[in-house]
């Protein structure tokens, strides 16, 4: 993912869906079917690769897939599993991105603006998340 969209993802709740990589979860689509599987890919568009999908029908019949490649703009729900706290997850999000952020000038000292900015960043995630967040 290229570093403007990754920047974008964390200040939506993109980079929580991002962090679901590896996790069994259940999506629901717009048309109500439902997705039962394991999370592999998230991209910049939400679009979602799911492995070991278990695809089941408004009219209860399931068909199992291998893997499954779900359009972002079709999703309407992504269900957290019960062992992910999202709190935990998104910090682990935007301490793994500051970092990759700062490697390159770990050599140099880092500016306390660059820092400062970081630091906002994380709160904005935060602040979301706990629904202090306000929608443009």
């Amino acid at each position: 993912m290229a570093t403007s969209s990754k920047k974008q993802s964390l200040r939506t709740l993109l980079c929580f869906l991002q962090g679901l990589q590896n996790c069994k979860t259940t999506v629901e689509l717009r048309n109500e079917i439902t997705i039962k599987g394991t999370i592999v890919n998230v991209d910049d568009k939400m679009n979602t690769t799911i492995s070991g999908a278990e695809y089941k029908y408004l009219d209860g019949t399931v068909m199992n897939c291998e893997n499954l490649f779900i359009q972002g703009s079709q999703i309407r729900y992504v269900h957290i599993p019960d062992d992910i706290d999202p709190m935990t997850l998104l910090n682990k999000i935007v301490d793994e991105e500051s970092e990759r952020e700062i490697a390159p000038f770990s050599k140099q000292k880092v500016s306390d603006k660059k820092l400062t900015r970081i630091e906002e960043e994380k709160k904005m995630v935060r602040d979301y998340v706990m629904g202090k967040g306000r929608r443009n």
